[in-house]
């Protein structure tokens, strides 16, 4: 009786989780991720959260400017690996696409991160 009460919790368990955090949540593919990888991605967070701390005021004031020198290549980068398995592969758009096959491929993406 007890080892049915358990399984019973434990699926009871795993469907609240399943709630909380859907599998294909940001949490979830965290979860995943080997210790490795982890540790890799808390080390990039401490050091995204150092650049912005440094960087976000530019020098005439103004707010913004870490986001901007992210954009521009500069600052701390996740490996591609680690990225690919938290937000998925970047869609490929290429250039004999035509602005609807383009649309259908990014469309396809936004579906796999849901």
């Amino acid at each position: 009786m007890t080892a049915l009460l358990l399984e019973r919790d434990r699926k009871r368990l795993s469907a609240i989780i399943a709630i909380v955090r859907p599998k294909h949540s940001l949490e979830a593919r965290l979860d995943a991720l080997n210790e490795t990888d982890r540790a890799q991605y808390d080390r990039y967070v401490e050091r995204m959260s150092a650049f912005i701390a440094d960087n976000d005021i530019d020098p005439d004031g103004d707010p913004g400017n870490a986001y901007a020198m992210t954009l521009r290549g500069y600052g701390p980068q996740l490996t591609r690996a680690i990225a690919a398995a938290l937000f998925g592969e970047t869609p490929k758009v290429l250039l004999i696409d035509t602005d609807d096959t383009a649309a259908r491929r990014y469309m396809e993406f936004c579906d796999e991160q849901r």
